[in-house]
């Protein structure tokens, strides 16, 4: 995974239950190092459908970007579990700083 394209004060809402209000980079990275050492993950439908996202109040274009996809994710078979697969639609948001990096991050969807 490429980070270079996040900021330094990076944070992601905690959207998963039990989940803290906001994770740093650095726990952003983690939990994508646990994900990734555990599931096998496939973009389905192609490449991701990116929208620009508006301002809740205002209703105005804000800068930020919003991405709706469908993914699957699955395990390996091993020698006491059958490999299992399932498909979920994720959408995400993303906010930028003033150099053009992420600087908050949100993501939706069922994992469970």
């Amino acid at each position: 995974m490429d980070y270079s394209g996040f900021s330094k004060d990076f944070k992601s809402l905690g959207t998963l239950f039990g989940a803290k209000d906001t994770i740093s980079l650095d726990e952003f990275k983690a939990n994508d190092k646990m994900l990734l050492a555990n599931f096998n993950l496939k973009l389905i439908g192609g490449e991701p459908i990116f929208l620009p996202g508006v301002n809740s109040v205002t209703k105005m274009p804000d800068g930020s970007v919003r991405n709706y996809s469908t993914w699957e994710i699955s395990t390996e078979k091993t020698d006491s579990t059958k490999a299992k697969s399932a498909k979920f639609k994720l959408y995400q948001s993303y906010d930028f700083d003033a150099d053009g990096k992420i600087i908050y991050e949100q993501s939706y969807g069922d994992l469970s």
